[in-house]
Parts: structure tokens; C-alpha cells; sequence
């Protein structure tokens, strides 16, 4: 399995808030872009999602889609299991059908953006969400969550760690689980429909869940 959440999630967020930017226009980047041309990541064995979002702001990112539909300059080219060594990083659309050239179909970022720690507090991260739209967010995977199917997770005591993750965070809510009222983080996963709540999940907010508020909340202003 490739492990390219980073560059997934940050492709992802980069859409959403370029489709805000432009009052509706949705527009699908790649992900592949990211994992085989960012140099601060190691393509499928992981990366930083803030080094994604700074080779958006100096290389641009260029159009993409997930594996299923193949559209855009670089569509997504792996399934979600089997063998995916490292793609070299190209300066030519992947996809013989789009009719843009690669260069011409980079997209940019003119600000980006880290909260960690101390400045990354529940208010920063609504106030970004509210003001810009979704942000990537990184967190410590437990062995329960990978069975995680509704409802408003947050681990068990006995989890055992099993490693690192990043997500795009889309909004926040309140749920009254078994008469108590749990905050949560509503959050896009990249591991498809058929996870949780058709790809989504929530996450109890306010109390560092896993490390989702502390660990490294990025983010970045698309240019248009």
C-alpha cells in the first residue's frame, strides 16, 4: 500500500479551497505530483504535508483524480493495495488524453502555513477552517482505528500505536453519544468510501485526540 496520505490530503485541501476561492469552480489536483516531484517527502514511504504545501507555493501542483476516474494532467495511478515503488517525478502530464501542457496547468499557493503546538489551538484551527476552508492535519494512528465505523472516535486505553497519519479536517459539530455531548472534528480520510461514514470520520475535539490539534495543522491560500 502506497503511503502517500500526505500528498493525498494535501491535494485534496488545495481543491476545496481553490473551489471556495472560486465561488464553486471545482477543480481536482494531483496527488501524484506531489509525492514524485516534492523533495522534501519520499513519494509512497511518506512525506510531510507542509513540504507539499510549499512545493505547491514554488512549483505549483497541476490538475489530477483519483485512481477510478483518471482525469485531470496526473491522475492518481495506484490502486489502494499492491506493489507502488516510487514514481519518478515527470514534467509531462501522465494522462495522453488532457490537451493542457503540464507547465501550463500548474496551480499555486501564494501563502502557506504550519500550526504546532501551542499555536495550534481549537480557536486558530476554526477561525482557518471558517476563514480559508479545510486543513491538513496530522495524528497518531491506534490499532482501533482501523475498525472505526461511526460515531465519534477517540482511542481506547489499551490501543497499541501503529503510526502516523494525515487527514483533511472539513468542520466541527457537537453529538450526544450514550447522553454525553462529545465534541468532534469532522475529517476526510484517504482511504475511500468504504471507511467509516463513506470516507469520513469524526474525532473528539478539544483534547489533542491522538496528537490531531498539536501534531502539525498546515495550510495554504491558493492563487488566482
Amino acid at each position: 500500500m502506497c503511503g502517500s496520505c500526505w500528498a493525498v490530503s494535501t491535494a485534496s485541501a488545495f481543491g476545496d479551497r481553490w473551489c471556495i476561492k472560486k465561488v464553486g469552480q471545482s477543480t481536482q489536483f494531483s496527488a501524484l505530483d506531489l509525492f514524485s516531484c516534492s523533495t522534501s517527502s519520499d513519494g509512497c514511504k511518506g512525506g510531510d504535508p507542509y513540504g507539499a504545501w510549499k512545493f505547491i507555493k514554488s512549483k505549483g501542483v497541476c490538475t489530477g483524480s483519483d485512481y477510478k476516474t483518471k482525469n485531470g494532467c496526473k491522475p492518481y495511478p495506484y490502486p489502494s493495495s499492491g506493489s507502488t515503488p516510487r514514481k519518478q517525478c515527470s514534467s509531462s502530464c501522465s494522462n495522453s488524453n488532457w490537451k493542457i501542457t503540464y507547465s501550463k496547468d500548474k496551480h499555486f499557493a501564494t501563502t502557506v502555513k504550519a500550526l504546532q503546538g501551542s499555536s495550534a489551538t481549537v480557536q486558530a484551527i476554526q477561525k482557518e477552517i471558517q476563514t480559508n476552508g479545510p486543513v491538513v492535519a496530522g495524528f497518531m494512528v491506534y490499532q482501533d482505528f482501523m475498525t472505526y465505523k461511526s460515531g465519534v472516535y477517540y482511542k481506547t486505553a489499551n490501543a497499541r500505536q501503529v503510526g502516523g497519519h494525515a487527514v483533511v479536517i472539513m468542520g466541527w459539530g457537537t453529538q450526544t453519544c450514550n447522553g454525553k455531548k462529545l465534541d468532534f472534528w469532522l475529517i476526510k480520510n484517504s482511504w475511500g468510501t468504504g471507511f467509516g461514514e463513506k470516507g469520513y470520520f469524526k474525532m473528539r475535539r478539544g483534547v489533542n485526540e491522538c496528537g490531531i490539534e498539536k501534531d502539525e495543522i498546515s495550510f495554504g491560500i491558493p492563487k488566482i
